[in-house]
């Protein structure tokens, strides 16, 4: 994946449930994957599930996971969230 950019992909999640806790580990796998931030409705439980899933940073919006200057974000939300 490093071939185009020269360094790793910077990726986000938006959601906190059991989504995030399914596309997290499979990001972690890719070599060439960092894990930037993940992103819900409060910050505080964004950090917690931030903290559990080895993510640095928690957001309390998707605005706040733009900010982080990522090259991708996983959507981990319940399809009635989505559009």
């Amino acid at each position: 994946m490093t071939a185009s950019l020269g360094r790793p992909l910077r990726i986000g999640i938006a959601g906190l449930g059991f989504g995030a806790s399914l596309h997290a580990p499979v990001l972690r796998s890719f070599p060439d994957v960092q894990l930037v931030g993940i992103a819900g409705r409060s910050v505080d439980k964004a950090q917690g599930v931030a903290d559990m899933l080895g993510i640095p940073k928690g957001c309390g919006s998707v605005s706040d996971l733009l900010d982080l200057n990522l090259d991708a974000i996983t959507l981990a939300l319940p399809p009635d969230q989505v559009f």
